[in-house]
């Protein structure tokens, strides 16, 4: 694996999440209409985990990461284990959470010093 770069550097550590944001960008193909509510001029902003998620990002000097981030208000469990609830009320629950462990790399955002784009390794979802 590469030496990362003096940006990535500076993540080291252990991070609390302030905000979790996601931009849908239309597809090439598709026009967009005065009507749209896309609010960014390179897409809709979209805040999958509601406007105060909680989280822990961790970044080692290898370039592996691990974030865990919860959208606050799931409701609870009726079972003294999370892993014997309701299949319904466990389904709910973890709608509410998303991990990722895995390597990452920055990448500049439109040549600026400052904004960087985080990209993860590849998630795979399966089944």
């Amino acid at each position: 694996m590469p030496p990362l770069t003096a940006h990535a550097q500076t993540l080291l550590g252990t991070w609390t999440l302030t905000s979790y944001l996601a931009v849908a960008r239309p597809h090439p193909t598709t026009t967009t209409s005065s009507s749209s509510s896309t609010n960014n001029p390179n897409g809709q902003v979209l805040y999958p985990l509601g406007p105060h998620p909680r989280g822990i990002l961790i970044f080692t000097p290898n370039g592996f990461m691990s974030a865990h981030v919860m959208q606050p208000g799931a409701p609870p469990i009726d079972s003294p284990s999370p892993l014997t609830g309701p299949d319904d009320q466990l389904a709910t629950a973890m709608r509410h959470n998303l991990a990722y462990a895995g390597f990452y790399s920055l990448e500049a955002v439109d040549c600026d010093e400052e904004r960087f784009l985080l990209k993860e390794g590849g998630v795979v979802w399966e089944g």
